[in-house]
């Protein structure tokens, strides 16, 4: 009697939302075990259980396309403090951070989100004045990794639908200074 109490009181602290037809046929005992297994591994970041569920990122690189194609050739450098912003397109959660330099090879112009859950997100590059946006997917997305993501018009990418323990860490945007021509 003593384990009964004890999962019924368990299961007390866990909310179900299940029709009223449904519980009817089922015995007290019998929903008190269903809630009390559904709930032993909470979804949580903190839960050392789910790491996996929380073990998605996205990142990549903001850079100055001085040529302007669009694609990150080798003598183009990162650019720092560009404000990059991250939606979760299901739980409408916004982060933010700031590009920086990579902390391993001290490259310029990395961002990064890490410990997030499966789900769909995209990304805002914020641009300031006086940057455009390189063109996005130029070569077809072909070699997605040293391409330009984000539309020119707004600074957004796609949605990106990222999987469980998933690392998606190609999503860079290209900006370049405007050429300015002086009337004579």
């Amino acid at each position: 009697m003593k384990k009964i109490l004890l999962l019924a009181q368990l299961c007390a602290k866990v909310t179900i939302s299940v029709t009223p037809r449904f519980i009817r046929f089922l015995s007290p005992f019998t929903v008190c075990l269903f809630l009390w297994f559904s709930a032993s591994i909470p979804l949580s970041a903190n839960n050392p259980n789910n790491k996996k569920a929380y073990s998605a990122s996205i990142g990549d690189w903001v850079w100055l396309d001085m040529n302007k194609d669009g694609i990150q050739d080798d003598y183009e450098e990162g650019l720092n403090d560009f404000v990059v912003i991250l939606y979760n397109a299901k739980t409408h959660q916004v982060i933010s951070t700031k590009t920086k330099n990579h902390p391993k090879t001290g490259k310029a112009g990395y961002y990064h989100f890490g410990d997030l859950p499966a789900s769909t997100y995209f990304l805002v590059f914020e641009i300031p004045k006086g940057f455009e946006v390189s063109p996005k997917d130029v070569d077809g997305n072909v070699n997605d990794v040293v391409d330009s993501d984000a539309y020119p018009f707004s600074g957004a990418t796609d949605a990106i639908l990222l999987k469980a323990g998933e690392k998606a860490q190609s999503w860079s945007i290209g900006l370049c200074l405007p050429v300015v021509t002086e009337a004579f």
